[in-house]
């Protein structure tokens, strides 16, 4: 897999520049991802006003204040140029914090408080030595803090059913998660050092508004809306009647104004790029829009060319990964690392500040009443950063940078 020979670098939205962006206070340390022009604070030698020239030459862009807004964690050596040696000779480590949210199924009732259903935040770090002269030898390893597990309760429920977190987004500032049984998106609000409320901000319904609840799969923000989707995969009523409901994505404002699209078309494209026709089938879980590459990313968790059958669904996990354009006009595929067959993606996100060029992803594992979580990463070259990692016997859905 080699997605990044198409990969279109564009400058990041505003959010992103001022997170990036370098403090103007000497007595602060730099942001990593900065390398200052040699006329600001710091001044900087005959080598480093060189380094910055070609840095700046090769169109990563200048702001205003002459800072880049965007260059890599790490100098390394240029393979076209021996004669540049990687300096510091350690890669500088950075570390983020990140999260996920767990969708335990019908195990999200609460047993010791009857008509509450729960969900778990589990909290983490995730530490990064990126090496931009050989990018198989990143290093990537996330260490989680056993005390920081929040219990996330609501008396919201669909059938008996609640607090089924599918996802886990920052949008506008903001931290929200869909349960998939009711359709609710919850911000999530913290109150204490454990203690998180879950406040309903908006409830979907299912398909092009024909009542049910919406189930929620993944989760994006794209062009300043928050886009969440369903799995994709058409059901099949016992009278053979075809429903597409699943298809459908809902498109968000800031303000809570939902907009019901019809997605058939693209999850068919996607479909028809793994040489998948109905009746078999192709299961959505994890998705995401990039501005840097300006390109949707979907990695399926189950994909099978065989009829639906729930006992044979959990044995056709996926290591497939589709790039398409805004569009689904193009659509790439892609694999990475091995095909465990009850191992499904089931949520990923770029790690920020690698122009989208290195992913963090979860795998789900349901089988009978086992469930398992595991985490991986990997870059658009194909290579596998960290491999798989269990790291819960619970089922964990969403993940996000928090």
């Amino acid at each position: 897999m080699c997605f990044v020979c198409s990969y279109r670098s564009t400058k990041p939205k505003s959010a992103d520049a001022d997170h990036l962006k370098a403090s103007s206070s000497p007595s602060q340390a730099l942001h990593p991802y900065i390398v200052r022009s040699p006329g600001q604070s710091g001044g900087g030698s005959r080598r480093s006003r060189k380094l910055y020239e070609e840095i700046a030459g090769n169109g990563q862009g200048l702001n205003d204040e002459g800072t880049l807004s965007y260059a890599p964690i790490s100098l390394g050596l240029d393979a076209s140029n021996p004669s540049r040696f990687r300096y510091p000779l350690t890669p500088p480590e950075v570390k983020f914090r990140i999260g996920v949210i767990s969708d335990l199924d019908a195990e999200s009732a609460d047993p010791s408080d009857p008509g509450k259903w729960l969900s778990y935040l589990r909290e983490g770090n995730l530490y990064i030595q990126q090496d931009k002269l050989d990018p198989s030898k990143t290093n990537i390893s996330v260490e989680w803090d056993e005390s920081a597990i929040h219990v996330i309760k609501s008396g919201l429920a669909y059938s008996g059913r609640g607090m089924e977190l599918s996802t886990l987004n920052v949008f506008n500032g903001r931290l929200f998660s869909c349960d998939d049984r009711t359709g609710v998106i919850y911000e999530l609000v913290r109150d204490g050092s454990l203690e998180i409320i879950p406040t309903p901000w908006a409830i979907l319904a299912d398909g092009n508004y024909t009542g049910g609840s919406f189930k929620c799969e993944w989760a994006t923000v794209k062009d300043g809306d928050f886009y969440v989707g369903g799995n994709g995969r058409d059901l099949v009523t016992p009278e053979g009647k075809i429903i597409k409901n699943s298809k459908f994505v809902k498109r968000i404002t800031a303000h809570g104004e939902v907009t019901h699209l019809d997605w058939a078309e693209n999850f068919d494209k996607m479909a028809t790029a793994l040489n998948i026709h109905f009746p078999g089938f192709v299961v959505h879980e994890a998705a995401g829009w990039s501005d840097i590459l300006d390109k949707w990313m979907f990695m399926p968790r189950y994909v099978s060319s065989e009829k639906f059958d729930i006992n044979a669904l959990r044995h056709s996990g996926s290591n497939v990964v589709l790039m398409a354009d805004e569009h689904f006009d193009n659509v790439q595929v892609g694999h990475i690392g091995q095909v465990i067959p009850t191992h499904g993606f089931s949520g990923f996100k770029w790690i920020p500040g690698t122009n989208d060029q290195l992913v963090v992803a979860l795998k789900s594992l349901e089988v009978e009443n086992k469930q398992q979580t595991y985490i991986m990463a990997f870059d658009l070259r194909g290579n596998v950063l960290l491999p798989e990692t269990k790291i819960s016997d619970q089922k964990f859905e969403g993940i996000e940078f928090i």
